[in-house]
């Protein structure tokens, strides 16, 4: 069983796998020049997440969500997200959990406001992994969500377990009453 992280970047994508255990079998990025844009950025970010998958069965995946703050470039990103969700549909019949970047944060530090450094500190300390790029720790990270949420596996910590129930357990809906009927005489 393989795990999938995906960190959807304009510029560089991160991606990781990791096994049933939680030890890490690929954890890279992809840097795309600052010129390429539009249908040739969509096609390198496709050939990237296909080169990164090809080798390993992936039952279950995680992608970041967008950043509720975000402020530029909604429509490229929502392009970028469509794209990866699709792919990993297709490719292995998979609908990737979409995490927050608020969980992701919370998940790996405790704190859902930390910030990138935070984040990779995390990641070295929690899986002995000396990350030099913020978008290859974030799909670590998101590859351990759903590690966690697919095997039920008891999180490290009280914040871990918060994030896997909040992605796996069905919210209560809170249903009206029913109306009275009134009759009009």
């Amino acid at each position: 069983m393989k795990f999938l992280g995906v960190d959807q970047s304009l510029r560089e994508p991160g991606a990781a796998i990791v096994d049933e255990r939680g030890q890490i079998l690929a954890a890279t990025h992809l840097k795309i020049r600052g010129e390429v844009r539009g249908g040739q950025r969509l096609a390198e970010i496709l050939g990237f997440i296909r080169e990164v998958c090809a080798p390993h069965d992936i039952v279950a995946a995680a992608m970041e969500g967008p950043s509720l703050n975000s402020t530029h470039r909604e429509f490229d990103l929502g392009e970028v997200s469509g794209l990866v969700r699709a792919e990993i549909y297709a490719a292995h019949r998979v609908e990737p959990w979409v995490v927050a970047p608020t969980q992701l944060k919370l998940f790996a530090t405790g704190r859902g406001a930390a910030d990138k450094d935070e984040v990779m500190n995390a990641v070295n300390k929690l899986w002995g992994l000396d990350v030099g790029n913020d978008n290859v720790a974030d799909a670590i990270v998101l590859s351990q969500i759903a590690r966690y949420a697919y095997t039920q596996a008891r999180p490290m910590t009280r914040a871990q377990a918060d994030v896997i129930v909040s992605l796996t357990k069905p919210k209560a809906v809170k249903r009206r009453a029913p109306r009275k009927k009134v009759t009009n005489i």
